[in-house]
C-alpha cells in the first residue's frame, strides 16, 4: 500500500493486457501464500498452479507448487514442479535441496543424493545440503558417508549438527 502512487484513475479496459496478466498472476500467487501460511495446501496449490499457468517462467510459483505437493504426499508431482523451477533457476541451492527432499520422500534416495550433492557443490558454505546428505545416507544404511557429511555439517552449523545427531542417534551405541 505504501508503494501506491496517486494518479489518474483508469478503467480496466485501459490497462494493457500484459499488465492485467501480471497483476492477476501476482494476486493468485499472493492468495496462494495466504492459504499456505494457514496450512491449507489444497487451496494454496490451486492458486500456485494458476499462477504458473499464467506465467510458466515464474520459478517461485513452481517452488510453491512443489512444496504443496510434498505436503499432500504427491511426491512425483512435486518432483516435476521442482524440475520446472530448476530449469528456470539452474544454480539455485534452494530448489536443489527441495528437489532432493521430494526425491527423499518418494523413496528415491540415489536421486535425492545427487540433488543434495549438487546443492552442496554450488554452495559449499551452506549447511542445509550437508544435513540432507547426512540424513539420506543414514536412512539408506550408509553410516560411514552419513558421518562424513555430518562432520562437514558440524563445521558449518553446530545446531543443525546436533539436530541430526538427535534425530538419527548415528555413531551412538
Amino acid at each position: 500500500v505504501r508503494e501506491l502512487k496517486p494518479g489518474a484513475l483508469r478503467s480496466l479496459a485501459e490497462i494493457p493486457a500484459k499488465d492485467k496478466l501480471l497483476d492477476v498472476g501476482e494476486a493468485l500467487y499472493r492468495t496462494g501464500l495466504d492459504s499456505l501460511w494457514l496450512g491449507n495446501y489444497d487451496h494454496a496449490v490451486g492458486y500456485f498452479e494458476n499462477a504458473v499457468n499464467r506465467n510458466p517462467k515464474r520459478a517461485d510459483a513452481w517452488i510453491q507448487v512443489g512444496y504443496c505437493k510434498v505436503k499432500q504426499g504427491k511426491n512425483e508431482e512435486a518432483i516435476k514442479a521442482y524440475q520446472q523451477a530448476l530449469q528456470l533457476k539452474p544454480s539455485s541451492e534452494e530448489v536443489l535441496n527441495k528437489l532432493g527432499d521430494a526425491y527423499y520422500y518418494a523413496g528415491r534416495f540415489p536421486d535425492a543424493i545427487e540433488s543434495y550433492k549438487e546443492a552442496a557443490r554450488l554452495h559449499p558454505q551452506r549447511a542445509e545440503a550437508f544435513y540432507n546428505l547426512a540424513l539420506v545416507y543414514f536412512e539408506s544404511g550408509n553410516e560411514q558417508l552419513a558421518l562424513s557429511h555430518a562432520h562437514t555439517l558440524q563445521l558449518l552449523d553446530d545446531k543443525l549438527y546436533e539436530k541430526f545427531l538427535s534425530e538419527t542417534k548415528v555413531g551412538r551405541q
